[in-house]
């Protein structure tokens, strides 16, 4: 029998876009089973300031855990994923390039170093050009 190959990402998922959902659904491509961690509120406001996030935790992981290309939804409360990977072990870890470009706390780093750590897989999805949640924001408020 085939083992399911488990996929692990993560992020803060603040006002859900078309971006988001690229991300997701291309993490889900790689494998069987897509644990997403939803980083808490304390974390996204120290690292991105106030008033992010828009929404609650609660909210962003009900949202997350409603989407077809997502199986399981879980907290993350740091943006180091290390203990969410300890705990549940996948096989491929995907991670955004826009999380990618200096690791300034979003944790990249340390999902890269448990992927060689570990011998498992890290896959690096293009950034969705001119789709984020700061752009959506500043719509708004025109």
């Amino acid at each position: 029998m085939k083992e399911n190959k488990v996929v692990y990402t993560y992020g803060a998922w603040d006002l859900l876009h078309s971006g988001h959902l690229n991300m997701l659904e291309k993490a889900k491509s790689h494998g069987d089973i897509l644990i997403v961690g939803v980083v808490g509120d304390k974390v996204i406001t120290k690292f991105k300031g106030k008033p992010k996030p828009i929404q609650q935790l609660k909210e962003r992981l009900r949202i997350i855990s409603s989407l077809r290309c997502v199986d399981i939804a879980i907290v993350q409360e740091t943006y180091n994923p290390t203990p969410n990977l300890d705990a549940h072990r996948p096989d491929i870890v995907v991670k955004g390039e826009e999380g990618q470009k200096v690791d300034k706390g979003t944790g990249i780093l340390d999902a890269v170093e448990w992927c060689k750590k570990n011998k498992k897989i890290m896959i690096k999805p293009p950034y969705t050009q001119g789709v984020s949640t700061t752009k959506i924001i500043k719509r708004m408020k025109r």
